[in-house]
C-alpha cells in the first residue's frame, strides 16, 4: 500500500513539474510559443557550431 502511495505521490509530481505551464489569455499563450521557438532555434544553432568546430579540429590534424 505504501509503494503503491509512493508511485501515485512520485507520478503526480513529475506531471506537476513537466507539464507546460497554463496560460492566462493569448497573448501569454503565443508568447509562450514564441519563447519556445527562440529556444530550440539557440539549441540547434548551438548544436551546430559545436559540430562544426569539433569536424575542423579533426579536419586541421589530417592536413
Amino acid at each position: 500500500k505504501e509503494l503503491r502511495e509512493s508511485k501515485e505521490r512520485i507520478q503526480f509530481l513529475t506531471q506537476s513539474l513537466f507539464s507546460p505551464q497554463r496560460s492566462k489569455n493569448k497573448m501569454e499563450n503565443m508568447m509562450q510559443h514564441i519563447n519556445a521557438g527562440i529556444a530550440a532555434y539557440d539549441g540547434l544553432r548551438t548544436g551546430i557550431m559545436i559540430f562544426q568546430r569539433i569536424h575542423h579540429f579533426f579536419n586541421r590534424k589530417k592536413r
